[in-house]
């Protein structure tokens, strides 16, 4: 035993009688254990390489302590780092310079929570954790929060082996939270508590059912069925040639007629009647009118409608004077439009404007039916 503590002090002594010396000091100072046997692994691993023990043992820097001496300053140190003094493990039978070797012992002890603290008050159910320690004589192995005074069992889920940051509450209000802790024994610690309360943003209700379209009054709608307007339509717009882009203007008049509502399609059903510039023949185009919103003195309507190759659309704004239930007086302007001809890519604005006018002024050119 002790060879190399023999080397340290020693010098060239036999290993025999190193290991007669120390291990009489050894078994003078602490007597022999039922079942141990110490001889030179008391303080080595394999000779002459020491141990934690036989490295403290020759050790001349550990306070209270003697070199080679078997003193109070050596049995109190923990060689191994497994918890137990060195005097411990060798009344116990144990090596001190061997951590996997120690004490069966029955831990008793619980640990103890020694802070807890959380905010006053949170705006969330998640609660953020301030301050959570806890200590125990063997070594804190799990900590838990709950909303229960009733201590949890060390095999319940939720256990964590560090202190957690937050804990999540079930509901707001006034909140009484307990801190937990647990030992590898299973001993749980007696609860800290801290209290908070939980006020929560209203929730904003859920968005309602979209708005229905705004129905049309069907029964007024009606008066415009047989109303004539004079029309003036203006193309300003652009086409594409060979050599680029060239302006694209034009004004035709005609003469619009509303010969129908339809309540449930909300169908102002017209006829568009004007000369082609061209040729100067009579063109008749169904125009349906759409009704938006507005009641039958100022409404809205839109339409989308193709002539030929010619692509008409636009929004427009009606108003109306009725006598008697029919119109008297009135006027159309578009609020946007476009048109597009897709033959020859010309494309461009539209502006239509009329006025009610009495079915008499209709020139008989336009061939209305």
């Amino acid at each position: 035993m002790f060879s190399s503590v023999i080397a340290l002090g020693l010098g060239s002594a036999s290993i025999a009688s190193a290991k007669s010396s120390y291990v009489t000091d050894f078994t003078a100072k602490y007597g022999s254990v039922a079942g141990t046997s110490y001889s030179c692994n008391i303080c080595h691993t394999t000779t002459p390489a020491l141990n934690s023990y036989g490295t403290d043992f020759a050790s001349t820097t550990i306070p209270s302590h003697t070199a080679r001496v078997f003193d109070a300053g050596l049995e109190t140190r923990d060689s191994d780092s497994d918890a137990f003094s060195n005097l411990d493990e060798i009344r116990a039978g144990t090596f001190p310079g061997n951590s996997a070797s120690k004490p069966a012992t029955t831990d008793t002890t619980a640990p103890t929570v020694s802070t807890f603290t959380v905010p006053a008050t949170s705006t969330s159910l998640t609660v953020s954790i301030t301050a959570l320690t806890a200590s125990d004589n063997v070594g804190v192995t799990g900590y838990k929060v709950t909303e229960s005074a009733t201590a949890p069992v060390a095999s319940a889920t939720g256990w964590s082996a560090s202190s957690p940051a937050s804990y999540t509450c079930a509901t707001a209000g006034a909140k009484t939270i307990y801190a937990w802790a647990k030992d590898a024994a299973g001993n749980v610690s007696a609860s800290k508590n801290a209290t908070v309360t939980i006020t929560l943003a209203p929730t904003p209700p859920p968005p309602g059912p979209a708005p229905a379209p705004e129905p049309a009054p069907a029964d007024e709608m009606g008066a415009w069925v047989g109303t004539w307007l004079s029309v003036t339509m203006r193309n300003e717009g652009f086409f594409v040639t060979g050599v680029g882009l060239d302006n694209d203007r034009q004004l035709t008049k005609g003469h619009l007629n509303i010969n129908g509502w339809n309540p449930n399609t909300n169908v102002l059903d017209a006829t568009l009647y004007y000369l082609d510039p061209a040729t100067g023949n009579p063109v008749s185009v169904p125009l349906p009118l759409n009704y938006i919103s507005g009641s039958v003195h100022n409404f809205r309507v839109w339409a989308h409608v193709t002539a030929g190759d010619v692509i008409y659309g636009f929004s427009a704004l009606i108003k109306g004077t009725t006598n008697g239930g029919v119109i008297v007086l009135g006027s159309l302007k578009t609020t946007g439009g476009y048109h597009a001809r897709v033959s020859t890519d010309e494309g461009g604005w539209l502006r239509i404007t009329g006025k009610v006018t009495p079915e008499a002024n209709v020139p008989a050119s336009i061939n209305v039916p």
